[in-house]
């Protein structure tokens, strides 16, 4: 099995259920209220800026390439799917403006996740972002590490970071990757900009993560 790269994924359903050993767990994408972003699955809370805008999948309906990962009489349920077959998933989309604003440039941060649970070796941010940016190397993708020395940040939770420059269609894309790993799952955000004064700010909502204890 191949670990995947969280980077360009596509967003399937928005509330089912885990079912994990004994118990079932409420898997949700989470939800947003009073500029916070809240995901109980994952036990955090994320605060953004007022004004700022989010997007949540609100069709509530797993891919096929979802169901393609369940097995025998679990294949037609769409009320639960085994925590163990859950692949990727776009939690939440936050950007400074609207979908389609006349502006040069939308900085936003893609929030993502991905199951590692069959990659043990994977133990850190760190250790992810060392795998993700190997497989990077191999992709027709132009893409320059700013370094291979991943920046360390204490959040709630500690996360690595890694800076990258992807040239696409004559466009320089600047990303900068934060990663942590919590219960088996990559929590990736990817921050999407063009300025640095862009990359504060996206810095100041991945920064703002809280965690339960």
């Amino acid at each position: 099995m191949k670990l995947k790269i969280a980077l360009l994924l596509i967003c399937f359903s928005s509330t089912f259920t885990i079912k994990a050993q004994d118990e079932e767990k409420p898997f949700d994408l989470g939800t947003v209220e009073d500029n916070v972003y809240t995901n109980n699955f994952f036990q955090f809370n994320l605060p953004f800026p007022k004004g700022w805008y989010t997007k949540i999948d609100e069709d509530q309906k797993l891919t096929k390439k979802t169901f393609d990962n369940m097995e025998g009489d679990n294949a037609d349920r769409t009320d639960w799917i085994d925590a163990a077959r859950v692949k990727t998933a776009i939690l939440i989309v936050i950007s400074k403006y609207e979908q389609g604003a006349r502006v040069s440039f939308n900085p936003n941060m893609v929030l993502l996740v991905e199951n590692i649970s069959d990659f043990p070796g994977i133990r850190t941010g760190e250790d992810y972002l060392y795998k993700a940016v190997k497989m990077l190397e191999t992709t027709n993708l132009k893409t320059k590490v700013k370094s291979k020395e991943y920046e360390r940040h204490d959040f709630s939770k500690v996360f690595y970071s890694a800076s990258l420059l992807t040239k696409m269609s004559g466009m320089k894309i600047k990303q900068k990757l934060f990663c942590t790993v919590v219960d088996g799952f990559c929590i990736l955000a990817s921050c999407t900009y063009e300025t640095d004064e862009e990359l504060v700010e996206l810095y100041n909502v991945i920064s703002g993560i809280e965690f339960e204890d």
